[in-house]
Formats: C-alpha cells, sequence, structure tokens
C-alpha cells in the first residue's frame, strides 16, 4: 500500500532521500534491500526492533511492519513488492522490469505461491514450537514440494529467466534462505532440489548478500543518519 502522510520526518542534511524502516533478518525487508542495492538507489536506513518499535514507525505506518519506506514528498510505501518496484521506476540497471513486464502473469504467480503457502509452511517449519498441533517435519516437506516449482523454473545457468538475475530472483531469494538456515544440514544433504541449492548458494556468496546483511544499530530519535548501501 502506497500512502500519503501530512508530517513527515524530515533528516538534517538528508531531505531528499528516502527512509527504509528494516529489521536485519525480516526477509521481506531483505528484498526490499536488495532491491535498492541492485537500483543504486541511496537511502537512510533504520534499522528497529519489532518487539520495540519506534513511534516514528507506527505514527507513518499503522501496521508497523518491515519494511516501510517513507518519502521526501511524504509517500509511504508499505509492501516489499511496491518497494521494488519503485526502486527500479527510479533506476534500473541491470533492467529488471523488462523482464518482469514481459512476465508479470507467471512472476505474479510464482511469488505468490512463496510470499503465501511456502511463508505458511515455512512458519511451521521454523517456529514449530508456537504451532502445537503441527507437525514440523510434515510442513518442511509441503514447503519443500512448493519449491519444486522453482526449481522446473531455473534454468542451466542457474537463474529464473534467461541468463542473469531477475526481479523473481530478488523477491524469493530471501525466503528460501530462510527456508534453508532452519537446517543447513538436512538441506545440504537431502533436500532434493539440486538446482535450488546451487542458486540459492550462488546468492550466499554474493557481493549483494554481504551489503545488504550489514549489521546496522538499532535506530532511536536523535541518531545521525545512517546511509544505506555503504558502498
Amino acid at each position: 500500500m502506497v500512502r500519503k502522510v501530512k508530517n513527515l520526518l524530515m533528516i538534517s542534511n538528508y531531505n531528499d532521500m528516502p527512509v527504509l524502516y528494516s529489521f536485519r533478518r525480516c526477509p521481506f525487508a531483505m528484498r526490499a534491500r536488495l532491491a535498492i542495492y541492485y537500483s543504486k538507489t541511496e537511502c537512510v536506513i533504520r534499522e528497529v526492533l519489532l518487539s520495540n518499535k519506534p513511534k516514528e514507525l507506527v505514527e507513518i505506518s499503522p501496521k508497523a511492519t518491515v519494511p516501510v519506506m517513507c518519502l521526501a514528498n511524504g509517500l509511504v510505501i508499505e509492501e516489499s513488492l511496491e518497494i521494488m518496484e519503485w526502486c527500479f521506476e527510479v533506476n534500473d540497471p541491470y533492467n529488471f522490469m523488462s523482464i518482469y513486464t514481459q512476465h508479470k502473469s507467471d512472476i505474479k504467480r510464482m511469488i505468490g505461491l512463496i510470499d503465501g503457502p511456502f511463508k505458511d509452511y515455512l512458519d511451521k517449519y521454523k517456529y514449530s514450537s508456537r504451532y502445537n498441533h503441527e507437525d514440523k517435519i510434515k510442513n518442511r516437506n509441503k514447503a519443500c514440494d512448493i519449491l519444486s516449482e522453482i526449481e522446473n523454473k531455473i534454468n542451466d545457468s542457474y537463474y529464473t529467466f534467461d541468463y542473469q538475475l531477475s526481479y523473481l530472483d530478488l523477491a524469493i531469494l530471501p525466503l528460501i534462505r530462510q527456508y534453508m538456515l532452519v537446517d543447513k544440514d538436512w538441506f545440504t544433504t537431502s533436500m532434493p532440489h539440486k538446482k535450488i541449492k546451487h542458486w540459492l548458494n550462488n546468492f550466499l556468496e554474493s557481493d549483494a548478500l554481504s551489503e545488504v546483511m550489514v549489521k546496522f544499530p538499532v535506530w532511536k530519535r536523535g541518531d545521525e543518519a545512517q546511509l544505506f548501501p555503504l558502498i
């Protein structure tokens, strides 16, 4: 959702930059940071604790979940995919939106699978102690079944489209990385989708991941503005 706020909190000397409220480990915030990184769109980043959200975030976005991007003109973008699209509308040096436009329905369907049923099974797998009546391994395997569609989509160059990184890759890699982290040994040795393993490993070894996973201190009012990305 994109909304307009009346009382945008301005940042001294950085009034023309977007402000990103982020949480380092959140895969949706990672998705937004990847788009910022690949679009070469510098912003001010504010790392937050989801257990202690700053009132500035709640004031501009009542849902108060990350990522949230606040633009200098007062527009607030509250969804990770909308942040991605905004970034690549501003600057698209890798031509991500060309492939997105050509294959929009397919890309949206694949993202819907990952953001929807896959994420549901992932949560029940990762946080199984919160779901008393759910079988952890059963949910792991159901998520793995959904990944078969991604496995079939990945080509011999280990991308989902053509021979280069795409919008779809950026959108779903953070969630599949989270799935891998629940049980790395099982993922490495027993998870059956070999192309996904190679595809994900390329991402894990990339400069992009190193940049988007830089650990920033938790932001509080009065702190000096922290720019992202660092390079």
